[in-house]
């Protein structure tokens, strides 16, 4: 879902900067390789700032417990630009709506950020009921 967002907002990032007001312009003629630099580029702009909240150096200690730790350097290199990747890429091809995507994105954040405990709660719960 925050693929989607991203992606769309390559797209408004990329017209902006080109003086193009003609949306069209990056689905018609921007090849997909220089889209997808783009939106890495965005996706991996995001990973520092998750690691300096989730070490601490905010000395913020509600924002350190809720992240729980350090991510797994696979998960911050390789799965969340490739997730984010592949919903923009889904959002360039289908034109889907994206602010039904941005919308379930602030819901999930919301519930996830001010309802559960820390951001591992759902999946130690899952964990559990599931018997892994």
């Amino acid at each position: 879902m925050s693929g989607m967002s991203v992606g769309s907002l390559c797209v408004f990032l990329i017209n902006h900067s080109l003086g193009s007001r003609d949306k069209r312009f990056v689905d018609d003629t921007l090849p997909t390789s220089i889209f997808v630099v783009y939106v890495m580029l965005l996706a991996f702009m995001w990973e520092p700032v998750e690691f300096y909240l989730e070490a601490g150096y905010t000395h913020i200690d509600r924002i350190t417990n809720w992240f729980q730790g350090v991510e797994f350097w696979g998960n911050r290199l390789i799965t969340d630009p490739g997730l984010t990747v592949a919903g923009a890429l889904l959002q360039r091809k289908y034109k889907i709506n994206v602010w039904y995507a941005r919308a379930f994105t602030l819901l999930w954040m919301i519930v996830n950020i001010c309802v559960f405990p820390n951001s591992m709660w759902l999946q130690t719960w899952l964990q559990q009921q599931l018997a892994f």
